[in-house]
């Protein structure tokens, strides 16, 4: 029975923070933020920011150069197609058929702060 009661308050604590945060869901629409990086896959994401943390440009510039990542530019308004735990979000911004993924920290989300 204890845990059971548990249970329901920790439910009930994730459902209150995750309607207070700035949480992504998938189908809203942001805006983006300049500088962060995006890539074609989540995999090619997470190399390129190993790359940038153990500050390899080189690298990172081949994989930018060959087009699998990019730079995000400032403004660009984006569907959020899908989400993932880790922090990482994929977009696509409005009028294209290609998506990317980027941080979830890339995107302003439209009517939040």
């Amino acid at each position: 029975m204890k845990f059971k009661k548990i249970s329901i308050m920790i439910l009930i604590l994730f459902f209150v923070v995750m309607v207070n945060s700035n949480y992504v869901i998938a189908g809203g629409v942001g805006f983006t933020n300049s500088d962060y990086l995006a890539a074609i896959t989540k995999p090619l994401l997470d190399q390129s920011l190993d790359l940038l943390r153990i500050r390899d440009f080189t690298a990172l510039q081949k994989l930018m150069d060959a087009g699998f990542v990019i730079m995000l530019r400032d403004g660009v308004k984006v569907q959020i197609m899908e989400r993932d735990w880790g922090g990482c979000i994929r977009i696509r911004p409005i009028g294209s058929t290609v998506s990317v993924w980027t941080l979830v920290e890339a995107v302003k989300i439209e009517g939040k702060q």
